[in-house]
Parts: structure tokens; C-alpha cells; sequence
């Protein structure tokens, strides 16, 4: 399954980068990937068709998928519906980091997971949570422009008054207050975890390896990924230079090669 530009997506830009990051990762990987195939967050579906593109064998699996997917299988990645040593391959795309009991998930990939499988995830890095949080105040200025998001921002103020009309002095009024302030100028958490600071610190390299390592697992490879921010900021702009600035340590996903240890 080997790509060129002319095969990406050039009217979706999030399809593009999944499909890129695919691409590289097959390219990259320290040994052929072969079949059957468990894709961990299939979401709307679009890698699923890349996987079966190349592997006869794909079952995707989301405990809510967002869109109808042939095949799909709705189930939870800490509770997984499948025998032991079941798959060659265990594929997800930025999911792990939304779940919420990373172990006991890794530990069920662990058991489908054949003795000489081989594991690949990949997870948002530091540098994606840094720009998260640095670029928001300007993914909302521009977006402030927009008679929608206008729409939103009166809808907020709004709400704030009419909380503050309400009961005024109630503990309440003032968590929601804040939180409906703070929502202006600090973007929600990304994933599972419960702070931007503890994404901060789980988001590094160490941190999963060490989660991996955890669970029974070893990480044989990583890989930096391409460069871009959780807001499509000039979309299929610069896309060589993106690629050296991840190369570079400006990575904002990176890939996990995985084995049973």
C-alpha cells in the first residue's frame, strides 16, 4: 500500500493526514504488516477502507462510530469482544488517548493479539498539545469573524448574564460563569485525561512506553509523524516543510510500534 500525493485527499483535510500518516506508517514499519486486521476507533469509516485496500481481512471496532461502517463492530476497546490471539495486526489512529482506562485496554490488545503480532498506534505528542493550547486564542479570533460563531459568542455572553440574573451568588452560577469564560480563551481537553497538564505529561514519548511496558507490552519503533494543530490552519499549505519540521522534533504524532514482551 504505497501512496503518492496524487492518491490523498485533496477536499478533506483531516482524510489527508490520516491517509499520509497510514502511508507512512506501512513505508515505516520494521516488519510487513499482514492480516487480520483489528482497527481500535474506526470513526467515520475512511481508514477502514484504506486498511481493506491492502488486507483482506479488517474488523473495525468503536464504542461509537460516526457513520454507518460495513462490518463495523460496536464494542469498547477495554472490553473486547474477540478470542484470544485473534489478529496479526492491532491499528488504531489517535484513539488510545481517549480512553479512559488505558490498561486494562492495552491489556485486552494484549490477549486478541497473536504471539508474533504487532501492534501500531498513533497518539497526538507534546508539540500538537503545546500549539493546542498557544494557537486557540487565534483559532478564535478568526473564527469570531464568522456570523455563526458570533452567533455563539452573544448566545454565551448571554448565558452568562442570565445565570448571573438567576441566582447570583449561588456556587453554582459562578462555576458555570467561569466555565462559559473560560471556554473564550482555553480549548476543552483533548482526550481522556483530566487537565491540559496532565495531557502535558501523558502525552510525552516516555509516558507511553512506559504505559506500554505496563501492560505486558514492548515498543520495538517509533516513528514522528506530520506536523499540524488541532485547527485547519492553512490546510495542504507548506507540506514538505511540515514533513522536515516533524523529522526536525516538531513532530504532532507520533507512531508506536508494539509486540507482546
Amino acid at each position: 500500500m504505497r501512496f503518492d500525493r496524487r492518491d490523498l485527499p485533496d477536499d478533506d483535510w483531516e482524510h489527508f493526514l490520516r491517509a499520509r500518516d497510514l502511508a507512512q506508517l506501512i513505508e515505516e514499519s520494521p516488519k510487513p504488516l499482514q492480516g487480520p486486521v483489528l482497527e481500535v476507533g474506526c470513526g467515520d469509516g475512511f481508514l477502514t477502507g484504506l486498511l481493506r485496500r491492502r488486507f483482506e481481512m479488517v474488523v473495525p471496532i468503536d464504542i461509537r462510530p460516526r457513520a454507518r461502517v460495513s462490518g463495523a463492530c460496536v464494542a469498547d476497546a477495554q472490553t473486547l469482544p474477540f478470542r484470544d490471539n485473534a489478529f496479526q495486526l492491532i491499528f488504531s489512529s489517535n484513539v488510545l488517548e481517549h480512553v479512559k482506562d488505558p490498561t486494562t485496554c492495552m491489556a485486552e490488545m494484549r490477549r486478541v493479539l497473536r504471539d508474533d503480532g504487532l501492534m501500531v498506534h498513533t497518539m497526538p505528542t507534546v508539540t500538537w498539545k503545546v500549539a493546542q493550547l498557544v494557537l486557540y486564542p487565534l483559532h478564535v479570533l478568526i473564527h469570531v469573524a464568522a456570523p455563526k460563531a458570533v452567533g455563539k459568542l452573544a448566545r454565551h455572553r448571554q448565558a452568562v448574564q442570565t445565570s448571573s440574573r438567576t441566582s447570583p451568588h449561588s456556587r453554582e452560577a459562578a462555576t458555570v460563569r467561569r466555565s462559559r469564560l473560560r471556554s473564550l480563551f482555553m480549548p476543552p481537553v483533548h482526550g481522556a485525561a483530566s487537565s491540559h497538564r496532565r495531557e502535558l505529561r501523558c502525552f510525552r514519548k516516555r509516558s507511553w512506553v512506559e504505559q506500554f511496558e505496563l501492560s505486558g507490552l514492548e515498543v520495538v519503533k517509533t516513528s514522528p509523524m506530520f506536523l499540524h494543530s488541532a485547527y485547519r490552519f492553512l490546510p495542504y499549505r507548506a507540506l514538505d516543510l511540515r514533513g522536515t519540521m516533524s523529522r526536525f522534533g516538531l513532530a504532532s504524532v507520533r507512531a508506536y510500534w508494539v509486540r507482546k514482551s
